[in-house]
C-alpha cells in the first residue's frame, strides 16, 4: 500500500526529519511505503512528482486472488451489500 505524504517547510528540520523517519520506519514494517513530496515540489513540478508515483505504482504487484474455476472469486472481501443497491 502507498501513502504519499506534501510537506511543508518544517518537515525538513531535524526533530521534524526524526520524527517523520520513525513514522515511515513504522509504517514501512506494517506493509507500507511511504513517497513524502516537498510543497515547492507538487506545485512547481508536478508532472515530476506524478511520474515518480506513476513509477512506483507501476512497481506494485497485484496481489493474487483466487481464480473462480477454483472456486475463489466472487464478492470482494469487505464489501456489504446495500438494501435497494444492486449487489457487487
Amino acid at each position: 500500500m502507498l501513502i504519499i505524504e506534501i510537506d511543508g517547510g518544517q518537515h525538513f528540520k531535524d526533530a521534524h526529519e526524526a520524527r517523520d523517519a520513525i513514522r515511515d520506519a513504522h509504517l514501512g514494517n506494517r506493509g507500507f511505503r511511504v513517497l513524502r513530496f516537498n510543497n515547492h515540489d507538487v506545485m512547481t513540478n508536478r508532472e515530476g512528482v506524478l511520474t515518480v508515483i506513476a513509477a512506483v505504482l507501476g512497481e506494485a504487484v497485484a496481489p493474487s486472488l483466487p481464480s473462480p474455476a477454483s472456486g475463489g472469486g466472487g464478492k470482494a472481501a469487505g464489501f456489504v451489500n446495500v438494501p435497494g443497491e444492486t449487489p457487487l
